[in-house]
């Protein structure tokens, strides 16, 4: 069961007006809090798609940072400013890892993640 607080937000994604968004579904919300004084960081990888479906959505509060795509020793950096929504899909979501590296984060940020 998805938080009472978040159901505005998730009614808002799902509904958005964007192509990215047709159809997408909430069923998990993960809430993440960056500090940069705990050297919080996530290390490069692929969610299960089998788990939570061919999209994932974060929303970044607070602060921006960056997050870098990495596939074939090849990394892209991806700025994520704060209130800011990433909508991973397609190739980005199953053939990328995907990072966020500590030195990035330099203000307190919160990450919801829909998935």
């Amino acid at each position: 069961t998805l938080p009472p607080w978040s159901l505005a937000l998730i009614d808002n994604v799902e509904k958005a007006p964007h192509p990215a968004l047709a159809g997408f579904r909430a069923v998990e919300l993960g809430a993440l809090e960056y500090s940069p004084l705990r050297g919080a960081a996530i290390a490069p990888h692929i969610d299960d798609s089998w788990l939570w479906g061919d999209r994932i959505v974060t929303c970044s509060l607070l602060s921006q940072c960056t997050m870098g795509f990495i596939k074939d020793r090849v990394e892209v950096q991806v700025r994520l400013p704060a209130r800011s929504v990433l909508v991973m899909g397609g190739a980005a979501r199953n053939q990328w890892l995907h990072a966020i590296r500590r030195e990035t984060v330099t203000d307190r940020r919160i990450s919801l993640t829909f998935r």
